[in-house]
């Protein structure tokens, strides 16, 4: 997993009576260069980079608490995409969350889906609740995002409606 260069390893978690608090190293281009937290009780997620690193008021800049969240939610992502494919080839994974009522689900799916097939689905499972997004994993490399790739996101991409290109392989990205 990989965002604009930005990694996280040893990442742990625990439940809290609020939520979940997180905890993991934060690497860019493979070298360390600091640590990111969350203590499960409502507060933001907190950076804490090393002294003296290089590009220091760039990195500030980058790791906003948007960003180091995404971090751990791919990070999150990739580790169920591995447990779920793990010797079917043929599969991926569909990442679903909602607008109302606010909540997420995972689905197993076959690598040639589309985005429409998985609404459907959704909408069969849980009618009535609003799409917010759906991200398709159809490999590992769809979890190495870049700086490109990333605005697509942030802007909602392209409408994927009727789009025949969008199950040709890669990450798939549908914002509400």
């Amino acid at each position: 997993m990989k965002l604009n260069g930005y990694t996280l390893k040893a990442v742990k978690t625990m439940e809290t009576t609020d939520g979940v608090a997180y905890t993991g190293n934060i690497y860019f281009d493979g070298k360390k260069i600091g640590m990111a937290y969350n203590d499960g009780r409502g507060g933001m997620t907190d950076v804490s980079l090393v002294p003296g690193i290089a590009g220091r008021a760039a990195h500030d800049a980058a790791l906003t608490e948007d960003c180091v969240e995404r971090l751990f939610t791919l990070h999150d992502y990739e580790d169920m995409f591995r447990a779920n494919t793990r010797g079917r080839p043929e599969k991926g994974m569909a990442f679903v969350t909602y607008s109302d009522p606010l909540g997420i689900d995972a689905f197993l799916c076959g690598k040639d889906a589309t985005l429409d097939e998985i609404s459907a689905q959704v909408n069969k499972q849980k009618p009535g609740w609003e799409i917010g997004s759906i991200e398709i994993f159809r490999s590992l490399d769809d979890f190495m995002i870049d700086e490109s790739r990333q605005q697509e996101q942030a802007d909602g991409g392209q409408d994927f409606t009727g789009d025949p290109g969008e199950e040709s392989g890669g990450m798939t990205m549908k914002m509400q």
